[in-house]
């Protein structure tokens, strides 16, 4: 009742700030395949909430083996970023994909495509905390219509409100948010510990490892890449040219950092090829700085969205301003970089050395994955672009991989979670249920 009347009272703030700014209400951008089944016909939809296809692939391992355990794969995928809408289908193009738009008013499609069970991809496990959207709203409704919560893989971000309404929503409601979810499964203790400090009950808290780790199962020789990007890659390799990817390049001066080291590596491999990756390839602004950084390092280059068959020629760096093809692209490399606070399991996954750089952010839920493989010697620090462009250098001359028999030792002491958070929430579904 308590949560309720503080609902009340937040929705009657929103619409009065509402009214006094006159603020248009954007089209919402859902994605809902043609005869998808609806309430009426008794189908029943596993809800999932993932900010970007970051946070769905860190989870993908365990949601795969909820689906088959459920016997269907009817799946909706809630996101305040539908730009990913293409990426999320690329990993399950059976999905709906629903845009939680501005404020989360998304009720009408909940009473639509029925759910039984709503999940939290890693983020927000508190309001507000993380830098995504997600409004209190979507799971008052779920715990309206008695549909469990779970929040798995839980990282939190100790971010603060982004605006003055978001502020005010997380004062009035920001302890109902954590009393309304089910069961909250963490990465780490220090995680587990931070969601008690905010006011979870440590009944509800299970630490049960990094469900990222169980996508690293060295198969990337199953990858199947789309029917649109085969001719890139097979133009890459028979052109017999040596292969850097260099993945989430994310910062300008991360960029000049990679692309330094790049040009010390031509001195030695003038064919080498560097596809770099840059994260948001929908800011015109930042791809239009990366287009001026290549022009003044005198580097011929070519955009991926504008990619034509036999293109490459003439071509030192391959930007990949597209999305869902990183992957892919690591599998044909000879050595992979990849960027600050990203995956490194992508690359380790195709068995490629990767080369980070330091300063990684502990804030940041990709941390516990750096540690562990740079401890586990599967990734290679480096601090300067001397140092990368050296590690580069000696990669291609004497090529030298993890072997899979050694790698898939020393990851079998940190995967399993998959399994650990399908038997937690199978329990809690079966406890609410009854």
């Amino acid at each position: 009742m308590l949560a309720f009347l503080r609902f009340k009272l937040f929705q009657a703030i929103e619409w009065s700030a509402g009214c006094l700014q006159r603020q248009a209400v954007a089209p919402l951008q859902h994605y809902i395949p043609a005869g998808a089944a609806r309430t009426n016909s008794g189908a029943r939809y596993l809800w999932v909430f993932t900010s970007t296809i970051g946070e769905l692939h860190a989870i993908q391992p365990f949601l795969i083996q909820l689906l088959n355990e459920r016997g269907n794969d009817r799946i909706v995928i809630l996101t305040d970023h539908p730009h990913y809408t293409e990426p999320f289908l690329k990993v399950f193009p059976q999905a709906l994909v629903i845009d939680h738009g501005v404020d989360g008013r998304v009720e009408r499609e909940v009473d639509t495509y029925s759910p039984d069970l709503f999940i939290l991809a890693e983020i927000p496990c508190a309001l507000y905390d993380a830098p995504c959207r997600f409004s209190f709203r979507v799971i008052y409704k779920m715990k309206r219509l008695t549909v469990p919560v779970v929040a798995v893989n839980c990282w939190l971000y100790g971010e603060k409100p982004g605006c003055r309404m978001d502020a005010i929503e997380k004062f009035i409601l920001g302890d109902a948010y954590l009393s309304a979810i089910d069961l909250f499964t963490a990465q780490t203790e220090e995680v587990r510990e931070q969601l008690i400090a905010l006011g979870v009950e440590p009944a509800k808290v299970e630490v049960t490892g990094n469900i990222k780790f169980d996508a690293l199962n060295l198969e990337a020789g199953k990858w199947l890449p789309p029917a649109g990007l085969k001719p890139l890659l097979k133009a890459i390799k028979t052109s017999g040219r040596p292969v850097i990817v260099a993945g989430c390049v994310t910062n300008i001066s991360e960029q000049d950092f990679v692309l330094d080291a790049f040009q010390l590596v031509l001195k030695q491999f003038p064919e080498a090829l560097l596809v770099l990756t840059p994260r948001h390839p929908e800011n015109n602004e930042r791809m239009a700085q990366l287009s001026e950084m290549l022009d003044k390092r005198k580097l011929g280059f070519s955009f991926r969205s504008k990619y034509e068959e036999g293109e490459l020629s003439g071509t030192s760096v391959l930007v990949l301003d597209t999305m869902g093809e990183l992957k892919y692209m690591y599998a044909a490399a000879d050595v992979c970089f990849v960027g600050l606070n990203h995956n490194v399991l992508e690359p380790l996954a195709a068995n490629k050395p990767v080369i980070v750089t330091h300063g990684w952010e502990k804030s940041y839920p990709s941390y516990p994955v750096y540690e562990a493989t740079k401890q586990s010697g599967l990734v290679v620090e480096v601090v300067t672009p001397d140092e990368l462009a050296y590690m580069l250098i000696k990669q291609l001359n004497s090529p030298q991989t993890v072997s899979e028999k050694v790698a898939k030792t020393r990851l079998q002491l940190i995967q399993g979670a998959s399994e650990h958070n399908i038997k937690l929430v199978n329990q809690k579904m079966e406890f609410l249920i009854k």
